[in-house]
């Protein structure tokens, strides 16, 4: 299945520009993931899924 643009690209773009973190809200199964990982590419941003224990355990350590 081919990406389908989002919205919210724009303002991820914008959010970016202002700030090295952002974070993508929305209902479920909306496209944030699909977004997220399109944008990062083969850069070496970091991807957080919230609902996995350990990229929340990684927030208590942010240094680690």
């Amino acid at each position: 299945m081919d990406y389908i643009p989002r919205l919210a690209e724009h303002a991820l773009k914008r959010a970016l520009a202002r700030s090295p973190a952002a974070v993508i809200l929305g209902p479920r199964q909306c496209g944030k993931s699909t977004l997220a990982k399109r944008w990062i590419g083969d850069s070496d941003a970091v991807y957080l899924d919230l609902q996995d224990r350990a990229d929340r355990a990684k927030l208590a350590e942010p240094e680690l």
